[in-house]
């Protein structure tokens, strides 16, 4: 069950994710991208321009161990069928190219003022790319249950993500689309 690529993802990100962070004067270890070394990988719309890394190495950082969880849940749960269906280029181009466009929609709703300063990190965007592929090949199969199935699922996210603060329903579209 699952993606091969989508496994090793999921193993890297969560890597790439822990790190130390201390409270008060108790050392804990939490999710955080908010550190020394990862600050230079978040997008962030001001900045991302002039540093284009960002677009790409933001898709693997996550602000919390919950974002991190659902993230890593979403990606896990994708059918082997589109790995093996596309290959791993094509499959992996599909993510990365995702995660840039999820960032991309993001900075064009956040152009200016406050906005424009915050961070925006998560794989959301590529995972969003993959269920979006999927659409579209299950529709391009017949499966219109499944693929809707995906598409109802979208609408869920974009709820979710309209009652939660600080999620970028931008980049779960951009993504997406």
């Amino acid at each position: 069950k699952g993606s091969l690529l989508a496994k090793r993802m999921v193993v890297g990100d969560s890597a790439l994710t822990v790190m130390g962070r201390s409270q008060g004067s108790m050392p804990l270890i939490v999710a955080s991208s908010v550190g020394a070394f990862t600050m230079d990988f978040a997008h962030q719309t001001a900045l991302s321009s002039i540093q284009p890394h960002r677009l790409i190495t933001s898709g693997f950082l996550h602000g919390s161990l919950l974002h991190l969880a659902f993230n890593m849940r979403y990606l896990w749960t994708i059918p082997r069928f589109v790995e093996e269906g596309l290959g791993r280029p094509l499959y992996l181009s599909t993510y990365l190219a995702s995660v840039v466009a999820g960032n991309l929609a993001h900075s064009s709703v956040a152009s200016s003022g406050p906005a424009a300063l915050g961070l925006c990190l998560g794989a959301s965007g590529g995972i969003c790319g993959m269920q979006g592929l999927m659409f579209v090949l299950l529709n391009r199969m017949g499966n219109k249950t499944a693929s809707m199935s995906i598409f109802k699922n979208m609408i869920w996210l974009i709820i979710f993500g309209s009652l939660t603060p600080g999620i970028s329903n931008a980049g779960h579209v951009g993504g997406f689309i």
